[in-house]
């Protein structure tokens, strides 16, 4: 009995797993998978500031989430403004291509979610490792977050009692569980949601989140326990969210796992589109067939067509259309495929190898080229303008959008082409209905049926290569109207047929389950069921249906060979449809009901039912997942019959018809069953599978409500317009697993009393057992540590997220006796540089030593280490199945550094000199001879010649020394004895001093003041004052004398040879000097006495004189003074006077030969007049209205008039004196 309760919760915002619009129109590439990398200190907040809450970090698409000690933070973000790069180069550095768009305004949105009540400090396990590390260097970890690791699952233990949070991915998608042991209450889980603008719970019970970005939506819970479906559902409390699950037995385990829609797309531009079918390789790319009349948001740059080439009418235009998504739902290409008149693609198929695809339809387009490849089986157009009804196409397209070639089939009548196919070695086989009768148009010759055989039309099947060359082709129906709807291939080549019928004959073979047509009410007649070998032959057939109408849309083989086929039938049919104790054994109501049946091999009918409820379904399609469940898709207008509890949409929406889908298992027992549409109209759809189990659907939708048939941020989540568009959703399958053991083979065999780690690859619902089946799950996780282990002991993998329906994986680990061996070291203390002998004992059958680089191995029966510090040395040994292990530890002492600071000291003869060891615990010095101790740290030297000295550092630990040496130089400087200094010196004022020392070779003055070089021998200073210099003389700046000189400075004496002057050539000429000390003419002609003052002078022409003064100190200074001499006037203007009345130059006037007077006017500084006066007698007191006129400067202005009898005039300044 299961003692686990698990809450296997899909993510909550799978919707936001490519949050951010793509908006290139060209592939984009895979999508990294889900990982959850570790927070080392490179994570922080807007600030740069570190977030140690944060434990790890990841993506899911464009959705960043933070998974923290208390909750999970979710980081949205959405592009609201596109740029172009016009710039080549810019283009190349981003890796973009021509008019591919870049974000260039992006709305960025945080929602955190708390565990309430929760466990802070739950133990986190970390599971499957991630090859590989990151390294990080940034703001918030500027000296480096190093390895950090990632992981592909993520435990939280007992983060509510009793209850393990696990985090991983599935299908490419973020996921979580609640695993809840034995009396824990579920409803300690509670999430605050904070940063939703409102919560809310629809019709459907699904969780819907408002955020400014959007709405997020999270599906109502579906919760089994031991097969029984538990009623559950969301609980909302403000801004708390928790489970209400009634009737949990709690000795039992049981899983919430609802079907999840993984994303969901329109398909469509401003005009009307629809999507018809959609075939998923094995990497889960998906490829999506159908007609559009748009004349955007179809084509992608660079794609085979790129623009719309048809009619836009309504009722006969449009482009066929080809489409390519990757797994996440990202377009990688889209392609019109169409001419000038109307095409349409039906349906399309891709091969096992993943490398083509190709699509079938019908067209009335006749261009060249354009549908048709050149060489092709039938490269033009063969119907007539007057059937105006087309031929059907097939044409092939490489993985990338590339077409291989294309070809037209048909006649001159109608043809359309239902279905194609790949076989297990790529030939194509393709359906439909045609009314030609044109030769070897449709079959060939010697095929199953050659000709039509009556009625408007028939089915054609015929089968291509993969080059495009017919094999062969052959009409099908009887005397009536038929039609081929679709043709499945198995593994050996045998193909089963479908459509339907109103032929009474040519149809059924002798021996089929029903060999007599039933009949029809409205003229669709019955359905037909028929198995061809691969060269065409018929091996058998069937009719399928009752007295009303009955059709078989397509059918689908398993892996024994078993066919199911899906159909539509109306009510006079119902006594011969369903089997008894059938899923839906009477006939639901309406128009028509849906019908699944099941035939072997053989064609003998397994089961059958109908599926519908009160009202009409139509348009029925199935199609099977690798477990062998099997999904019907079609169109209902019934709200009842259709979904089941909990289902993805329980309730019908509305319009004219939703698409449903139901799954059931190979016996025909419903899983659960959905409806999917708006208030809309939802039509022709179509489901397909991939190898994961999930389920896509794919149609057409007028249901344009933001978040029904679209997600957020899938390639188109907003209604293109137009009467309707495409759509393409994907649901989340699932596919019970045998668990794979991927344990290390070396740890299936361990030794007695250990424990071993057991590995499975798969990473979701992994449960471990020590039972083969029920029993209580010992650990979840794809990583289960053993306890210890005494005996041989099997274990159990299961994979259970798919409930009930699982299949466990036995790992076998087998116990053996562990061997024991020591290692003895001589010695096994050392100093640095020493060597051990290390001999290992008690290994019997062999010893290996593990790798050091210390460690020489060379010698058989021992090693020599020889280790740089201590270090632990490894010796492995084994039985032949266990390992192990003896170690011994070397201790190596560190040498100890010795520390004398410098190594070379210079010390004055007759000093002495402190010598500083550090680094060590003793210390001996030598010679000890000039020392006044030879042990310790500090010691004195007094040396009387250069000495090297030597100190040996040591330390002992354990009874081992070890020790380093260090020597220091001390140079012992002599004092010179023949420094000297030139004589004191005496200088005038302004002149320089030459000071001279000798005796060194290294010379320092001061003070330094007006003096060239203070560092010279020969130094010039000009003092302003009498100054003692003193110069510092050493050898090489070592134990310098000091010596000084003084300067004596003299002052100069002064003196004055008075103003220049002019003289008339015939007066007397005298010229006088003023000054101190002796005054002496010393240059000029004529002079009546040199060495007086003052002098008469006879010069013959203007010329100069100069006067030289000499004081007590020698000290001399000159001037000059210059006379001009004139012939015909000679004038004398005072530069001063002095009007105090005391008789001597009281006034001022002009003095002169030759000259009179005309007039003379005084001006004070600021320009006003204080005297004016004419005539020869001009003459100023210095007074202004009888008021002697302040000391200072005055302007005077005067004109004279010469001998000559010119007139002349002149300015300037006289200087007015009260003393």
């Amino acid at each position: 009995m299961s003692k686990f309760l698990r809450l296997n919760i899909f993510f909550l915002f799978f919707l936001l797993h490519s949050f951010i619009i793509n908006a290139k129109e060209t592939p984009v590439g895979k999508t990294q998978p889900i990982s959850f990398k570790e927070n080392r200190g490179q994570i922080g907040d807007q600030f740069s500031k570190p977030r140690p809450d944060v434990l790890f970090t990841g993506n899911s698409g464009n959705l960043a989430f933070h998974l923290r000690n208390n909750g999970v933070s979710y980081q949205m973000s959405r592009v609201d403004k596109w740029k172009t790069i016009e710039n080549e180069k810019e283009r190349m550095q981003l890796h973009i291509s021509a008019g591919q768009k870049i974000p260039e305004q992006t709305t960025i949105y945080r929602l955190d979610i708390n565990w309430l009540g929760a466990n802070a400090n739950a133990k986190v396990q970390k599971h499957d490792q991630i090859l590989g590390y990151d390294n990080y260097y940034t703001e918030v970890c500027p000296n480096g977050a190093l390895g950090v690791l990632s992981y592909e699952s993520i435990m939280y233990q007992n983060l509510y009692n009793g209850i393990d949070l696990k985090w991983y991915s599935k299908n490419g998608n973020l996921k979580y569980d609640y695993i809840v042991a034995p009396g824990a209450d579920h409803k300690q889980i509670k999430l605050d949601i904070k940063g939703a603008e409102k919560l809310s719970i629809n019709t459907n019970g699904e969780l819907i989140i408002e955020t400014p970005l959007g709405k997020l939506t999270e599906q109502a819970p579906l919760v089994f326990q031991s097969g029984k479906k538990l009623k559950a559902k969301w609980l909302i409390q403000n801004s708390i969210v928790s489970f209400d699950i009634e009737n949990v037995d709690p000795s039992q385990e049981f899983i919430i796992d609802p079907l999840v829609r993984l994303w969901g797309t329109y398909y469509g531009g401003t005009q009307e589109d629809e999507l018809w079918y959609t075939f998923a390789d094995a990497l889960g790319n998906t490829y999506s067939s159908g007609v559009s009349l748009s004349t955007n948001n179809i084509a992608t740059v660079g794609s085979h067509q790129t623009i719309f080439g048809g009619s836009t009418s309504s009722t006969w235009g449009g482009d066929a259309v080809l489409v390519k998504f990757d797994p996440n739902g990202i377009r990688q290409w889209g392609t019109y495929y169409g001419g000038s008149g109307g095409d349409f693609a039906s349906l399309c198929a891709v091969d096992n190898s993943g490398s083509y695809v190709a699509m079938v339809g019908v067209t009335t387009s006749t261009s060249s080229g354009v549908i048709a490849t050149p060489g092709s089986h039938q490269p033009n157009y063969a119907g007539t303008a007057s059937t105006n009804s087309g031929d059907a196409f097939l044409v092939l397209f490489d993985s990338n959008g590339n077409r291989q070639w294309g070809t037209y089939y048909g006649g001159t009548s109608m043809e359309w082409a239902y279905g194609c196919v790949f076989d297990p070695t790529g030939n194509i086989y393709i359906t439909g209905q045609t009314a030609s009768t044109d030769p070897n148009s449709i079959a060939t010759p010697g095929s199953h049926q050659p000709s039509l055989g009556g009625g408007f039309a028939d089915g054609f099947l015929v089968k291509f290569n993969i080059s495009g060359v017919r094999q062969w082709g052959t009409y099908f129906g009887g005397t009536s109207d038929d039609s081929a709807l679709s043709y499945t291939v198995g593994p050996t080549g045998d193909g089963f047929l479908v459509g339907y019928t109103t032929s009474s004959s040519g149809i059924s073979s002798f021996g089929a389950y029903q060999p007599i047509y039933g009949g029809a009410s409205t003229g669709w007649g019955d359905a037909f069921i028929t198995r061809f070998n691969a060269n065409g032959t018929m091996l058998w057939s069937t009719y399928y249906g009752g007295a009303g109408d009955d059709w078989a849309y397509n059918s689908v083989l398993d892996a024994s060979g078993n066919i199911y086929i899906a159909g539509t039938t109306s009510a006079a049919s119902q006594t011969v449809i369903t089997t008894a104790g059938g899923h839906q054994p009477v006939y639901g109501g309406g128009a028509s009901d849906a019908f699944l049946l099941k035939l072997n091999s053989a064609g003998s009918r397994q089961w059958c039912t109908y599926y519908g409820g009160s009202a009409t379904e139509t348009n029925n399609y199935c199609t099977i997942d690798p477990s062998g469940n099997v999904y019907l898709a079609g169109v209902t207008n019934s709200g009842n019959g259709i979904s089941t509890p909990c289902a993805y949409q329980q309730n019908y929406a509305g319009g004219t018809g939703d698409a449903y889908l139901v799954k059931f298992d190979a016996n025909g027992i419903r899983t659960w069953g959905t409806y999917f549409g708006g208030s809309g109209t939802e039509e022709w759809p179509t489901c397909s599978t991939d190898n994961l189990g999930n389920v896509y659907l794919t149609g057409g939708t007028n249901s344009s409500t933001s978040g029904i048939i679209s997600s957020a941020s899938s390639h188109q989540s907003i209604y293109g317009g137009g009467s309707f568009d495409g759509f393409l959703v994907k649901f989340d399958g699932c596919i019970p697993i045998a668990p794979p053991n991927t344990t290390n083979p070396s740890s299936l065999i361990i030794c007695s009393g250990k424990s071993t780690v057991l590995t499975t690859s798969i990473n979701c619902g992994v449960n471990w057992y020590n039972v083969a089946v029920a029993g209580t799950p010992l650990i979840g996780g794809n990583t289960f540590t053993t306890p210890l282990i005494a005996i041989n002991t099997t274990y159990y993998i299961e994979e259970s997220s798919c409930g009930s329906n699982t299949v466990r994986t036995a790992v076998t680990v087998t116990v053996a006796p562990a061997p024991t061996f020591s290692i003895a070291a001589d010695p096994p203390v050392m100093c640095i540089g020493g060597s051990a002998t290390l001999s290992p004992l008690g290994a019997t059958n062999g010893f290996t030593w593990t790798a050091n680089s210390s460690l020489n191995t060379s010698i058989p029966s021992s090693a020599i280490a020889t280790p740089s510090n201590t270090q632990t040395y490894y010796l492995i040994g084994d039985n032949g199945v266990c390992i192990g292990a003896g170690s011994v530890v070397i201790n190596v002492i560190p040498t100890p550094t010795v520390d004398l600071g410098n190594q070379t000291l210079y010390l004055c003869a007759g000093k002495s000199a402190t010598l500083t060891a550090l680094g060590a615990m003793n210390y001996t010095w030598s010679p000890a001879g000039s020392l006044n101790t030879p042990n310790g740290a500090v010691v004195i030297a007094n040396p009387s010649s250069n000495t090297t000295y030597t100190v040996i550092g040591s330390d002992t630990y354990s009874n081992v020394t070890c020790s380093d040496q260090k020597n220091i130089t001390i140079y012992v400087v002599p004092y010179l004895t023949n420094a000297t200094v030139s004589e004191s010196v005496a200088v005038c004022l302004g002149q320089p001093a030459t000071l001279i020392a000798s005796g060194g070779s290294v010379n320092t003055w001061w003070p330094i003041d007006n003096m060239d070089d203070p560092n010279a021998a020969e130094v010039h200073v000009t003092s302003p004052v009498t100054t003692v210099y003193s110069v510092s003389i050493s050898n090489n700046g070592l134990c310098p004398i000091t010596r000084t000189v003084l300067v004596q400075v003299n002052p100069v004496p002064i003196v004055d040879a008075g103003r220049d002057t002019t003289f008339n050539i015939n007066e007397p000429m005298y010229i006088a000097a003023i000054g101190s000390g002796t005054i002496s003419w010393i240059d000029g002609p004529n002079i009546y006495c040199k060495n007086c003052p003052m002098t008469q002078v006879f010069p013959a022409k203007s010329t100069c004189y100069t006067v030289k003064a000499t004081n007590e100190f020698g000290c001399v200074i000159t001037d000059q003074i210059c006379i001009e001499i004139t012939k015909e006037h000679l004038i004398y203007i005072p530069n001063s006077f002095t009007p105090n009345d005391d008789g001597l130059n009281d006034e001022f006037k002009i003095y002169g030969d030759g000259i009179s007077i005309v007039k003379m006017t005084i001006y004070d500084r600021w320009g006003k007049e204080l005297y004016f006066k004419e005539g020869d007698d001009a003459m100023w007191n210095g007074k202004y209205k009888d008021e002697v006129c302040e000391e200072g400067v005055y302007i005077y202005r005067f004109l004279y008039r010469a001998i000559s009898g010119q007139k002349i005039y002149k300015a300037g300044s006289i200087t007015l004196l009260k003393d």
